[in-house]
């Protein structure tokens, strides 16, 4: 992300302002094509995004209304060693 971010920086530069028609193209062009379909859904619609799917899949439960993270000490193997390798890349 910072890559995409650092090479906008250079091509709009402080003075130059961004199409707002283009921008979502040329970030979907300096990243691959399947953020596509993210930045329309999460960005443009601002769809809400699905938390408790995305946190599920490494064993973690999120209450929304509390933003409250717990351990699912139910997890399956594969949560835990996805878990793992996530919080390692932190």
């Amino acid at each position: 992300m910072i890559d995409v971010i650092n090479e906008l920086a250079k091509k709009y530069e402080p003075t130059k302002a961004f199409d707002d028609a283009t921008l979502f193209t040329e970030f979907v062009d300096f990243t691959y094509p399947e953020i596509e379909g993210f930045m329309d859904l999460y960005v443009k619609k601002a769809t809400e995004l699905p938390y408790n799917e995305f946190y599920n899949k490494v064993g973690v439960k999120y209450d929304a209304e509390k933003y409250l993270f717990e351990i699912d000490t139910n997890a399956t193997e594969d949560q835990i060693k996805l878990r793992e390798r996530w919080m390692k890349a932190l």
